[in-house]
């Protein structure tokens, strides 16, 4: 069996759930990884295998199929152009880019050679809570709350707590909400946010997101780096009851006035369903979980909020 060699350019936290998903699939091989940081390319590269390689090794590799772009954001743009231009197919973590323009100018490089990551859809609580909102078993939606919350996070020369690099809370964090929104509910009406200058002077590290649709319908998007711990929620209330998720269960939970029924969830890593469904891209064999016009979206609207906040 032919395996499909792909190789990393970056290192840092979100690599390991790659690696380690991409390491459950028997046709492929990781073969290199390039970082800024040598300890850390070396620290994955004992842990997944792969040599440690420059990024122009990489890109003139010819056993290489495709290369997974986890670098900081703002050299999303860089790192994908070059390795579009070497002709290898690449997955490029979410955010797609830092700006509009540099993911308008990847989209016309290679309209077909990106796969742009964005895990969240890959989770079952929130596919199986967009099926029934698709499927009508919700009624209306009147109301849907996210939070997603964290502690502030740590990066190569910490890149995620420059904001020019990497967009703050509402471009790195809520577009996880924002694209789930996005695909569930389609283009809300209008969006407002909210910071909170006592606790978050700059910012961008603590928001509250209001969206509203046409219908009537309203979202509230919640997302901090100021936690002291991570954790997700969903509620989405509507004409049949209230549908939540808390990370306290593994259960999606739907209420109504005369019941109280626990959705149960299978264990399946999303990173492992996501890795499966490039791999499956990468063979033709499957579309891609996220479009690339999805992913210029929920990056249009991050920015939007970003540019807007009070």
């Amino acid at each position: 069996m032919n395996k499909i060699r792909v190789a990393f350019i970056g290192a840092g936290f979100i690599t390991e759930y790659h690696a380690r998903a991409l390491s459950l699939i028997p046709d492929v091989e990781i073969v290199a990884w390039c970082a800024r940081s040598p300890k850390s390319a070396e620290k994955r590269a004992r842990q997944f295998g792969g040599e440690i390689c420059s990024m122009a090794e990489i890109l003139k590799r010819k056993d290489i199929e495709a290369i997974l772009v986890c670098s900081p954001t703002h050299l999303h743009y860089e790192h994908v152009s070059s390795v579009l231009k070497s002709s290898k197919r690449v997955f490029c973590e979410k955010p797609f880019t830092r700006t509009l323009e540099e993911a308008k100018a990847l989209m016309v490089l290679g309209q077909n050679e990106i796969y742009v990551g964005h895990v969240l859809r890959f989770f079952q609580q929130y596919s199986l809570a967009r099926e029934m909102v698709i499927q009508g078993e919700l009624g209306n939606i009147y109301k849907i709350i996210c939070r997603r919350l964290n502690s502030n996070p740590e990066g190569s020369q910490n890149w995620f707590n420059q904001m020019e690099k990497s967009g703050g809370v509402l471009l790195d964090l809520l577009i996880h909400d924002f694209d789930w929104l996005l695909w569930t509910f389609g283009q809300p009406e209008s969006l407002k946010v909210q910071t909170f200058k006592d606790k978050d002077p700059k910012g961008w590290l603590h928001a509250l997101v209001t969206f509203t649709w046409n219908k009537g319908m309203m979202a509230e998007v919640e997302g901090s780096w100021l936690h002291d711990r991570f954790e997700h929620h969903l509620l989405v209330e509507s004409s049949k009851g209230r549908l939540k998720y808390s990370p306290e269960g593994n259960n999606l939970i739907l209420e109504t006035d005369r019941s109280f029924n626990k959705i149960p969830l299978d264990a399946t890593d999303p990173y492992e369903l996501q890795m499966r469904n490039f791999v499956g891209w990468l063979k033709g064999d499957q579309k891609p979980g996220v479009t690339l016009q999805e992913a210029y979206q929920a990056l249009e609207i991050s920015l939007r909020a970003l540019d807007t906040r009070s």
